[in-house]
């Protein structure tokens, strides 16, 4: 399975810790994973840069990391995610689980 994980704008540089173990963890099962920060795009909507990953990479489903304090924007890029991709979108996080 091709999975893309999805890093919202944070305090993190790249992957924070937990996506990091979720795709090492899915890389071991056999999945091939990507990983996209948006904090490490900061330049590029995150709209643009979501729609370009997706269509460059089709995943079979987006995992999205969430935290408290990027909900709203989580909301927006979700939103547009769903404008263009159908498939399963699995959300979670520290604060959220």
């Amino acid at each position: 399975m091709n999975v893309l994980l999805i890093e919202p704008r944070s305090c993190y540089l790249g992957l924070s810790p937990g996506l990091a173990y979720v795709s090492a963890a899915l890389n071991a099962a056999g999945h091939k994973t990507q990983g996209v920060s948006l904090t490490n795009h900061r330049h590029y909507p995150p709209h643009r840069l979501q729609k370009y990953f997706v269509e460059t990479l089709k995943p079979d489903w987006v995992g999205y990391s969430i935290y408290y304090t990027s909900v709203e924007e989580m909301n927006r890029n979700l939103r547009d995610l769903r404008a263009y991709y159908k498939g399963p979108v699995v959300v979670g996080g520290p604060q959220l689980n």
